[in-house]
């Protein structure tokens, strides 16, 4: 009869029950977690054994309510980057694991990496302030331009992980590729100031359930190298097989260049260029 069961009552009269006892199950700051609850078939109110139990357990439930929520809070912080509110990178490996392990025949894996351009220039610029606000913002246009049903991480500072609903060959990975690109174009507004902000990306694909993630995600680490050698901007590539060479050879020729000037094989020659007309020297050109 009382009011408070105005809205409630019809949910429990047909199960049989014709009187409740419910106590608040309160938080240490107050807050009401939960209730405990006896219900009656018969009119009536609450004995004193149960009252007697009401004393002792309501205050164990808190207790227990407010552990899971502090165990919910560790796990959210181990497995969630706290900027940007997204999976980190040991929830998407764990969560890229599955899925390619779950890849059906005739069905295609993706994986897409999206690196903000020039992101260390923009800190350095506008402070760090700016940048995790850039972040988050990026952040949200990824998920509201992939919708349900993409799973999206922050792996690195400036790197984001896309794993897309099955998508079939490169010229889908295109589209998506150019989704992402356009959710990006509207200039950031950061303190009444725009800020620009491109992204280049690199999309590798498999068919092959027994692919291990690892040589998945470099495949994606080359085909996004490429894209960033393109120049910034709006700039994609779909891996193929051609790029691990490409990348190789660069990749030695940089540490040869390195171990060139370690070892000081590097030599300075400067080469006279005369006028004949006067035999005046003119300029020199300088060869390493």
């Amino acid at each position: 009869t009382d009011p408070l069961w105005d809205d409630y009552r019809s949910l429990a009269l047909p199960l049989g029950f014709l009187a409740c006892w419910s106590s608040p199950i309160k938080a240490r700051d107050g807050r009401v977690v939960g209730t405990f609850a006896f219900y009656y078939r018969t009119r009536r109110g609450p004995e004193d054994i149960e009252r007697r139990i009401v004393a002792h357990c309501v205050h164990l439930c808190a207790i227990a309510i407010e552990h899971e929520d502090v165990q919910s809070h560790v796990r959210r912080l181990a497995f969630h980057d706290t900027l940007t509110g997204l999976p980190n990178r040991a929830l998407f490996r764990e969560r890229a694991l599955q899925m390619l392990a779950a890849l059906r025949p005739g069905h295609t894996f993706s994986l897409c990496y999206v690196d903000l351009d020039d992101f260390k220039g923009i800190n350095e610029a506008l402070g760090h302030r700016v940048g995790d606000r850039l972040l988050k913002g990026v952040a949200d246009r990824l998920a509201a331009c992939l919708g349900e049903g993409t799973f999206i991480a922050r792996v690195a500072g400036d790197e984001f992980a896309v794993v897309p609903l099955p998508i079939e060959g490169q010229e889908d990975a295109q589209l998506l590729a150019g989704k992402i690109s356009t959710a990006l174009d509207d200039p950031f507004v950061m303190d009444g100031q725009k800020v620009p902000l491109g992204a280049s990306i690199g999309i590798a694909q498999t068919s092959s359930a027994d692919m291990a993630l690892a040589e998945l995600s470099t495949c994606a680490d080359m085909a996004l190298y490429e894209a960033k050698s393109e120049g910034h901007g709006r700039t994609s590539r779909v891996y193929k097989p051609e790029m691990a060479a490409a990348v190789r050879s660069r990749r030695s020729f940089r540490q040869d260049i390195r171990n060139a000037v370690d070892a000081g094989d590097f030599t300075v020659v400067y080469q006279p260029i005369v006028a004949l007309a006067n035999n005046q020297l003119t300029a020199v050109e300088t060869l390493l």
